[in-house]
């Protein structure tokens, strides 16, 4: 259930955060956007977005529609399923403001998914200095912000391969996923070392049985011709 998500939107900024840091100081793997941030900037950024989520108003469920309308590609049907999607969200959103909560702080992926569109409009829409005064760059908000929308991407094969952000950042410990991984690795190298062994040994009984025949492993009769230019 959306109400129940973990971690939730804030965590997972925090999360954000940590791992832009982390590739910032070590110069491993790429920050976003390839820019330039640091521990200041990056905490800038993250004050702008949160301010601005939990400061959000979502219209009515006609006014979202008419906001969002039904796209080329999209059939009636799927149209539907995400206004009643976008009707969920935002009668959670309504229940943290009457119970005087912060929907980062109660609130998870499902639900940004939806509302982070209306999050960097008004971002955008925001004072123009609001940047400066939080201690980021106008590119380095930009590159915060297309680096966090990445992290959304639920799709599979090679654009989440290429996403290997997404797990570290919606995650309730990035230190169990970093463990997970290491793990993972060792098992791939000790099935990449048996299976070479297996093809050794393979390799020594076909030579051993050729041997024991008299025969011996054919020759390749291929020919190279000198290539001209």
């Amino acid at each position: 259930a959306m109400q129940e998500e973990c971690p939730c939107i804030e965590a997972a900024v925090k999360n954000y955060i940590s791992l832009q840091t982390a590739k910032a100081t070590t110069g491993v793997g790429k920050t976003a956007g390839g820019v330039s941030q640091d521990t200041k900037s990056l905490l800038g950024c993250a004050r702008l977005f949160l301010k601005a989520l939990n400061a959000l108003e979502l219209p009515s469920a006609p006014e979202w529609g008419h906001l969002y309308p039904q796209e080329a590609e999209e059939s009636g049907s799927d149209f539907m399923t995400r206004l009643g999607r976008y009707k969920v969200v935002r009668v959670l959103w309504q229940q943290c403001a009457r119970a005087g909560q912060k929907p980062a702080k109660c609130l998870g992926r499902s639900v940004l998914e939806v509302v982070l569109p209306e999050v960097e409009k008004r971002i955008h829409q925001a004072d123009a200095q609001q940047p400066a005064g939080a201690g980021c760059t106008d590119e380095q908000l930009g590159a915060f912000l297309d680096g966090f929308r990445e992290t959304l991407d639920r799709s599979d094969g090679a654009v989440a391969a290429a996403n290997s952000d997404r797990e570290l950042v919606w995650c309730e410990s990035q230190a169990a996923v970093i463990a997970a991984r290491q793990q993972a690795r060792v098992a791939e190298a000790k099935e990449r070392v048996e299976r070479e062994v297996i093809a050794d040994d393979f390799g020594d009984q076909l030579r051993a049985a050729l041997a024991a025949s008299g025969e011996e492993l054919p020759k390749s009769t291929v020919q190279f011709e000198e290539l001209q230019d």
